[in-house]
């Protein structure tokens, strides 16, 4: 885990860290996450491990909220007509 943290720092990561219980390394990227994608392919492969590279989009909205018509259920309220 050092040597994949450290390549991914040193290829521009702002951060990296274990993801779950130690199944994934999860790199936080401020722009295009090429090179540091490869950077920590290279450093795990060159450990030894093998894996994936997966580059998704942060949501940057967050949780949001949307107003029901009152044709909806109400929270509570049967689904059932």
């Amino acid at each position: 885990m050092g040597a994949v943290e450290a390549a991914a720092l040193e290829a521009g990561a702002l951060g990296c860290a274990l993801s779950g219980a130690g199944s994934a390394i999860l790199a936080a990227v401020g722009g295009s996450s090429g090179a540091v994608a490869r950077a920590m392919e290279a450093a795990l492969g060159a450990a030894g491990g093998r894996g994936r590279v997966l580059t998704l989009a942060v949501d940057t909205a967050g949780a949001t909220w949307e107003s029901l018509s009152r044709a909806d259920p109400s929270p509570g309220e049967s689904l059932r007509t």
